[in-house]
């Protein structure tokens, strides 16, 4: 009987035969020492050297790192003179985050793809690695190497620490992958960058929508730009009313367990603070669950259908419509339930309780409070620009309508980024 070969991927471009080979990290990279430069070190204005902070690992540079498309931070000019031992950042260089507050993030990694002539240097927080070999790695394929559940299971392994994981050189080196050979490697990288690029024009595509409705909104609130009636006519002139007296209850929840109750596997949701996006929409994965016995003894916090839902505590300001398939429902304290008189004005306030103009408010309150926190008596002391019922269907009917093409843009980003995720399971080892 043949022997099986396992180190053979699902998916394969057909022309590449045998098994993919086996190393550590350690025999195809070296880790060279990093700075230790904290932010205050780092400036926007540009200087001789530019400095990768593990920080912008996590939240801002795409893993197949192009020096020109990023804002990278650049070092004060008085500590340059500190980095002149310092091994510069090369093309193929790989820069890991060594530390994080999230699982799912220690070991997060960029592959430097092109630099230009820049003088880039490695940071606080970062296993600066370059390859032993010259063009032992193909460009651009570790950035998807590293993603692959098989080595983001092994660097999660090697993590240590409690609140802060970190990880370190040592640990990284004994990784573990299994690798084709060159031209292999250059195949499925330009395969894989090309559904990257895009990946990215979506992301665009959504971030123009974005856009587009930030400045509309802009616009309709500040009333630079005005609907006209049926006939062509002007609309009445617009009143400011709180927000207080038009709504029957202003209220918020409380911790299920603060009462006695625990949270169960199923049963009534519970909405939280997480629970709600940027989009106005409730993440049904982020809900929590509470027996019917615990619902019905919260009677103050139980939510109904056309119910505005507001945070308070924690990411402030997100709000979202109460619809009848996450009914019934409760909330927690860090959102505020806002139950209107009219319900047919819902849509219009709450695309303003996302507007600019209550952005402004809440940094207002933020900067002369010491908790990070809004009260009920400030949610209800809101201004709210009132136009007639018929312009603020106008207004709230544009902008859902653009809120819809965002969702649809969405959808399709996501659609993308699983279809990549699935190949990188499939065409790696």
């Amino acid at each position: 009987m043949p022997k099986q070969e396992k180190n053979i991927p699902a998916l394969r471009f057909p022309e590449f035969k045998g098994e993919w080979v086996k190393h550590t990290f350690e025999s195809l990279y070296r880790c060279v020492p990093t700075n230790s430069f904290s932010r205050n070190d780092l400036q926007e204005e540009p200087s001789e050297i530019s400095n990768i902070h593990y920080g912008d690992i996590h939240t801002a540079y795409n893993s197949k790192f192009r020096f020109s498309s990023e804002r990278v931070p650049f070092v004060i000019n008085d500590k340059l003179d500190k980095l002149r031992n310092y091994t510069r950042v090369k093309k193929g260089d790989l820069i890991f985050a060594d530390a994080s507050e999230d699982v799912d993030d220690i070991g997060k990694m960029i592959e430097v793809v092109e630099l230009g002539n820049a003088q880039l240097v490695s940071g606080l927080h970062t296993i600066h690695a370059t390859p032993k070999k010259a063009n032992s790695m193909a460009s651009g394929f570790s950035a998807d190497l590293f993603k692959t559940t098989k080595v983001r299971q092994q660097i999660i392994k090697e993590s240590q620490g409690a609140k802060i994981l970190g990880l370190s050189a040592k640990r990284l080196a004994k990784t573990s992958l299994i690798i084709p050979g060159y031209k292999e490697q250059q195949k499925i990288a330009a395969f894989l960058s090309a559904i990257d690029d895009k990946i990215a024009q979506i992301q665009k595509k959504k971030g123009l929508l974005e856009g587009y409705k930030k400045g509309c909104m802009q616009k309709l609130f500040s009333q630079e730009i005005r609907f006209s009636d049926d006939k062509g006519d002007a609309f009445p002139n617009w009143e400011v009313k709180k927000l207080k007296n038009l709504t029957s209850v202003i209220t918020k929840g409380t911790t299920p367990t603060s009462v006695g109750y625990n949270f169960t596997d199923k049963g009534v949701n519970f909405i939280k603070a997480e629970s709600l996006d940027s989009t106005y929409k409730i993440i049904e994965d982020k809900i929590a669950y509470i027996s019917l016995e615990c619902h019905e003894s919260l009677k103050r916090s139980q939510i109904f259908e056309g119910d505005l839902l507001f945070s308070i505590a924690g990411t402030l300001g997100r709000s979202a419509i109460a619809k009848k398939q996450y009914l019934p429902a409760n909330i927690n304290q860090a959102i505020s339930v806002i139950r209107l008189k009219d319900i047919t004005t819902a849509e219009y306030i709450n695309h303003f309780l996302n507007s600019f103009l209550i952005r402004k408010k809440i940094k207002q309150i933020l900067s002369v409070g010491a908790q990070p926190n809004l009260s009920l008596d400030q949610v209800g002391d809101f201004k709210i620009q009132y136009p007639c019922l018929d312009e603020q269907r106008k207004i709230a009917d544009f902008l859902t309508a653009i809120d819809e093409k965002i969702a649809l843009v969405s959808e399709e980003l996501e659609k993308a980024k699983a279809f990549k995720k699935g190949l990188l399971q499939q065409m790696f080892v």
